[in-house]
C-alpha cells in the first residue's frame, strides 16, 4: 500500500494556507465559488437505496480514495471521484497538459502511467458512470471488471486492490443509476451533509470489519483520513473543527487501536460543530465569496 504523508499531520500553518484539493482540477478561470459549493448528487439504483450495505460503502470509499490509484495520482490526491464526481461527469475537471477543455482528460499520458503513455495529446470527454450501460451478461460483467482494473493498474499504475476492495468497487460502480434520482445537484449545506454522511457510514463499516482483515481495515482507515483531510481545508478559520479533525485522523492511523466508542463520540462532536460552523466554511457561498475576494 502506498505510504503518503498525511496532510493533517503537517505543520498546521502550512496546511491552513492550502486551498481545497478540488481546486487542483479546475482551470484558472473557473468559477471557484460554484466548484466549491455545488456538486452532482450520487445516484444509486433501487436495489441499494435506503440503508447502505457495507459492500457499497467500502466501494464508494475506494472510488473516492487516492490510495486506490497509487503512483503520481495518489501523490496529487487524485481519485476516481475527481473525474467522476459522485459517479457523474465532473464538468469542471481540468489539468493543464492533460485536458483541452473542462470535463476532459488524457489518461494515456506519461504523467500518470509509464505503461500506457503514448506521447500523444488525446484528451477525451469524461463519461458519466450513472448514464453508462450496465452489464447484464457474465461476459459483459467480466469485461467491465477487467476494464476497471486496467484503469487502476495500468492507466494509473496502482497496486492491485484486495479481492474484497475490488469486488466492493465494482459493485459500487454497477449500482450507480440515474432513473431514481429526482435531485441532480447538491448545493451549499447539502454538500457538507453528504460528506458527513459518507464518513459516518465509513466509520460504521470500519467497526464491523474483522480486525484480522488488516488489509481492508488499513485501506478503509486511509480512505476515511483522506475524507477528513478534505473537510479540514473547507474550514479555514475554524480552529476547533480543525483541531478535532486532526485528532480523529490521528486515531485512525494504522498503528493505533482506538475503541470504536471513542472514535464515534469524537466524530459526533465534530459533525455537530461543522454544522454550526457551516456559515464560516467553504461550503457556504457567501463565506467562500468573501474568502476568495480577500
Amino acid at each position: 500500500m502506498l505510504a503518503c504523508t498525511d496532510p493533517l499531520t503537517r505543520n498546521n500553518e502550512q496546511v491552513r494556507t492550502r486551498p481545497p484539493e478540488i481546486l487542483k482540477w479546475v482551470r484558472p478561470d473557473a468559477d471557484i465559488i460554484e466548484v466549491l459549493t455545488s456538486e452532482p448528487t450520487e445516484c444509486l439504483s433501487n436495489s441499494v437505496q435506503g440503508e447502505q450495505s457495507q459492500n457499497i460503502i467500502l466501494g464508494r470509499a475506494a472510488f473516492r480514495s487516492p490510495y486506490l490509484l497509487g503512483g503520481q495520482a495518489a501523490r496529487q490526491g487524485l481519485s476516481c471521484n475527481a473525474c467522476h464526481t459522485n459517479g457523474r461527469r465532473n464538468e469542471h475537471f481540468y489539468i493543464e497538459g492533460l485536458s483541452n477543455n473542462p470535463g476532459t482528460a488524457d489518461v494515456t499520458n506519461f504523467h500518470f502511467s509509464a505503461v500506457l503513455g503514448d506521447e500523444k495529446f488525446n484528451p477525451k470527454s469524461i463519461p458519466s458512470l450513472v448514464k453508462s450501460a450496465k452489464p447484464k451478461t457474465a461476459e459483459t460483467k467480466l469485461a467491465q471488471e477487467k476494464f476497471i482494473l486496467r484503469l487502476v493498474e495500468k492507466e494509473f499504475e496502482g497496486a492491485a486492490p484486495s479481492q474484497i476492495v475490488k469486488d466492493a468497487l465494482i459493485n459500487y460502480v454497477r449500482s450507480l443509476g440515474g432513473k431514481t434520482c429526482l435531485q441532480t445537484q447538491f448545493v451549499g449545506k447539502d454538500v457538507l451533509d453528504f460528506r458527513i454522511k459518507i464518513i459516518s457510514q465509513e466509520l460504521t463499516a470500519l467497526h464491523t470489519l474483522s480486525p484480522e482483515d488488516t488489509q481492508t481495515v488499513g485501506f478503509l482507515r486511509l480512505a476515511i483520513r483522506a475524507e477528513l483531510g478534505r473537510l479540514y481545508h473547507r474550514f479555514p478559520v475554524s480552529e476547533n473543527v480543525n483541531a478535532k479533525l486532526v485528532q480523529l485522523s490521528g486515531m485512525l492511523k494504522p498503528k493505533f487501536s482506538v475503541d470504536s466508542g471513542v472514535i464515534n463520540a469524537e466524530w459526533r462532536e465534530i459533525r455537530t460543530q461543522m454544522v454550526k460552523e457551516y456559515d464560516r466554511s467553504l461550503f457556504s457561498k457567501s463565506f467562500a465569496t468573501k474568502w476568495y475576494k480577500n
